[in-house]
């Protein structure tokens, strides 16, 4: 394992990428300064992983290599990608990771407007680019013990499609899941309640769908309220404010309520 770090690390360094090390089985930098340290130099590479020879591999995101869309599956990024191809097509062919948590790093080449970004997108969709970050690539190991692999590594870097491309400003925000727990249920209700009022409501033709699966999300896997209070949550506080209103009478929107 040790040789293959080093050897793929020296690999990316003569396909033009910078890197750097991180700790064994995580994403925390091994030197000062972190990704902004990264280079193509083979003679501090050796150094590096001559002192860490089990150090996972950083590359940055951003000119000297490529944009990153990050699909995160524990947070619903599977489900809005879904969405998303249902409304804008397919996802051009482009170099693709399958990460050690299980989901996929989609590289496209570096795009001015792509930097650093969580669900803006949409619910577990992130991005990373505009050198502000970086990401762990195979065969970097995961804490799970999952080894970080290159789905398609021969695949060139496709341009980025305008709809994967973050809003800046004035568009569609989805707040993080608030971190305080409590096994007081009545206090849990409470703060979900509290929560869909700062999210933005879904509006039909204006990435509903994306604001509608964020909000179901966030109360069944970030709240973790049963199905039938998260429906009574979501129909108090987040349906009237959708555009349109969910039908609550009409049979067919309700089967479809996720």
């Amino acid at each position: 394992m040790s040789s293959s770090l080093l050897d793929s690390a020296l690999e990316y360094s003569r396909r033009g990428w910078p890197v750097f090390p991180l700790v064994p089985r995580g994403k925390t930098p091994l030197v000062a300064g972190g990704f902004h340290k990264a280079t193509t130099d083979e003679t501090e590479i050796r150094k590096w992983w001559g002192k860490w020879p089990d150090a996972n591999i950083g590359v940055p995101a951003g000119a000297a290599t490529f944009c990153v869309v990050d699909i995160d599956p524990d947070k619903g990024g599977e489900d809005s990608l879904v969405a998303l191809r249902e409304e804008h097509g397919s996802i051009p062919e482009t170099l693709r990771q399958i990460t050690g948590s299980g989901g996929v790093h989609y590289c496209f080449k570096p795009h001015e407007k792509v930097s650093n970004s969580e669900s803006k997108i949409a619910p577990g969709i992130d991005t990373r680019g505009n050198d502000k970050g970086y990401i762990v690539v195979a065969p970097s190991v995961h804490k799970t013990g999952n080894v970080y692999q290159w789905e398609n590594p021969e695949s060139l870097l496709a341009d980025l499609p305008a709809w994967l491309v973050p809003s800046t400003g004035g568009g569609q925000t989805f707040p993080g899941f608030p971190l305080a727990w409590t096994d007081n249920t009545d206090q849990v209700e409470m703060r979900a309640r509290q929560y869909l009022r700062q999210c933005e409501p879904a509006v039909q033709g204006s990435g509903g769908h994306r604001a509608l699966l964020w909000a179901c999300t966030a109360m069944v896997g970030g709240f973790e309220l049963d199905a039938a209070t998260a429906l009574r949550v979501l129909v108090d506080e987040f349906n009237p404010r959708c555009v349109p209103p969910w039908g609550m009478n009409r049979a067919t929107q309700y089967r479809e309520f996720p």
